[in-house]
């Protein structure tokens, strides 16, 4: 407790020299409610900003070696973590050793938003811009201030032996190509950023449109004509050349040319989309939407796979991408799908209005709660139309491969999932309980599935020829909130329930503290990053990777045959 309170006040004196606030004799509630406005914002780079202010003390704007420490002991003293407090001073001078690459003994705060910026953009915009540059104001005006005679010295036979003027190289057509690439690519990249894409910018309209994954997605298409301009761009030359000594245009144009293929390919022949209907729509805690459709005719897939979902009532271009949840045995195609950007918040509200609210809806749900909204369609029949009018329109395209779906070849599984990305192995599971359940029928008869929890007909898939099926399967889920164990609730009781020679062994890890990105936890985030990126090693459990599972894995791996077969999947 003292730990925490020590580490509340570090907190709050740091928060006033950040407003420049005397907080001796304590704040008024307008200074209390900017106080809790920076401790409330979610990204981390305000989060980080508070901890380098708990550090600089003196307010210098340096950082020594000492003061991260002392905030780590702090930090780790708040998150009761006592190896990270243990080994504070190592991992203090970890980050020195790569904030601080002169050793001049300290870190200055301004280089470390340079250092972000320098990360986030990286190299390949700081040199185009210096390309660019060099040749608007120093090969340019030489060209075209210099004496005739020097001209015709060093440039004349490559152009042309005429002088050209300032203006004249800036309309040829390498000049104008790269202008205009240069704004495509800092456009697109500009929008492509955190604040921007998340919507977290908040601009005034009509400008408001340039905020959100709508406008990350269509600039980004954008930088298919950089791409073209920046081949013209290598092909078309101020200075000439024969066309194969102008190689910078092959290195783009080739790949290009396998690329645009394969798009060219998948859309003609492969790219059929089908209009499917809206069996149930479940909106959980967490901000997860699950939607089970109407499966068809001609839909063929492997557990692990993925499909892309679009609906044109929020936009009739974007396709997403999202893990099939069902089981290829189902007679309904099911998807997971957490609200994180503009279009995945929106068809969450969509269907959030459309579902039904709990009984108990005038009371207020509790934070980390398992409540969920539900609703189905009316009539015993998916396929009646008078049901559809709830819901809005849903299209699907697919299926598309992914490595998950040759887990069928191996004997062994090792399934581990992080929050959402659980979807792929959920299938997976669903496929191996459908054959484990008592007599699973031949292909074409029906069998009792559960969706959600509740009861829906499938087909089997086994063919009864003996089809070759894992042995064992291990399923490692680790999530941040309570409230994500009743996405796929249905499933794990299942598994309890059938599962009797308990060929699924599922573990299930909560691992909230705090919120993830809380003030608390940000300093330790960048040390643990710090630290895997350059040792392979966690700062909580001091390991690459817990390995008792695959001793026990392995073990029992012996006792089956020699040519075991043990595959490790994770998302």
């Amino acid at each position: 407790m003292g730990d925490t309170m020590e580490f509340a006040g570090e907190v709050y004196e740091a928060l006033g020299r950040r407003r420049q606030i005397e907080t001796e004799s304590g704040i008024d509630k307008e200074q209390l409610k900017l106080f809790w406005e920076d401790m409330i914002k979610k990204d981390l780079d305000c989060r980080l900003q508070i901890f380098f202010d708990m550090c600089d003390k003196d307010g210098d704007g340096k950082l020594t070696e000492d003061e991260v420490k002392e905030v780590i002991v702090l930090s780790a003293a708040a998150n009761r973590l006592g190896n990270l407090k243990k080994n504070a001073a190592a991992y203090a001078s970890l980050i020195m050793e790569e904030l601080d690459p002169d050793h001049k003994g300290y870190i200055e705060v301004s280089f470390l938003y340079f250092f972000k910026i320098y990360i986030h953009f990286g190299a390949i915009a700081f040199h185009a811009l210096l390309h660019t540059l060099l040749h608007l104001f120093c090969n340019y005006p030489r060209l075209t201030t210099c004496s005739y005679d020097v001209f015709l010295k060093y440039a004349g036979s490559a152009l042309g032996h005429t002088q050209p003027s300032y203006l004249g190289l800036m309309m040829t057509s390498v000049s104008i190509t790269g202008v205009f690439m240069i704004f495509f690519m800092g456009f697109s990249f500009t929008l492509a950023m955190h604040y921007f894409r998340r919507n977290i910018v908040k601009l005034p309209k009509p400008f408001s449109v340039l905020a959100g994954f709508n406008a990350f997605w269509y600039a980004h298409h954008l930088l298919i004509l950089a791409y073209v301009l920046l081949i013209l761009h290598g092909y078309y030359l101020i200075i000439e050349k024969p066309w194969y000594e102008k190689t910078t245009w092959m290195y783009v144009a080739v790949p290009m040319l396998f690329y645009a293929s394969e798009r060219l390919f998948s859309r003609v022949l492969q790219d059929h989309s089908h209009r499917v209907h809206v069996i149930k729509a479940i909106v959980y805690s967490g901000n997860v939407l699950a939607l089970y459709v109407t499966k068809p005719p001609a839909f063929k897939y492997k557990s692990g796979m993925y499909m892309f979902v679009k609906c044109p009532d929020l936009s009739q271009f974007e396709w997403h991408p999202f893990s099939i949840t069902s089981a290829p045995g189902d007679d309904y195609l099911s998807v997971h799908i957490r609200a994180l950007g503009d279009w995945t918040t929106e068809l969450r509200n969509t269907f959030a209005k459309t579902c039904e609210p709990p009984p108990q809806a005038a009371a207020k749900p509790k934070p980390n709660s398992l409540m969920r909204m539900e609703t189905r369609a009316t009539g015993a029949n998916p396929h009646i139309e008078e049901s559809q009018v709830l819901f809005p329109k849903i299209f699907i395209k697919g299926p598309y491969g992914a490595p998950a779906q040759n887990y069928q070849k191996f004997d062994i599984l090792l399934l581990v999932g992080l929050g959402i990305g659980a979807t792929p192995f959920i299938s997976i599971l669903k496929d191996m309980l459908n054959h484990l359940k008592p007599g699973i029928p031949k292909v074409g008869e029906k069998y009792e599935g559960s969706v959600g929890g509740e009861s829906v007909g499938g087909d089997s898939i086994s063919g009864g020829g003996g089809k070759k099926f894992p042995q064992r399967a291990y399923f490692f889920w680790v999530t941040r909130e309570q409230a994500s164990f009743d996405w796929f609730k249905g499933v794990m009781d299942d598994i309890a329930e059938y599962d009797k020679t308990h060929v699924i062994e599922m573990h299930n890890y909560l691992t909230s503290m705090y919120e993830a990105g809380d003030a608390r936890s940000a300093l330790i985030a960048m040390v643990q990053k710090l630290q895997h990126a350059k040792n392979g090693v966690d700062i909580v459990s001091e390991s690459r990777v817990s390995f008792q599972i695959f001793i026990i894995i392995n073990h029992q791996k012996r006792g089956v045959r020699s040519s075991c077969r043990f595959s490790i999947f994770g998302v």
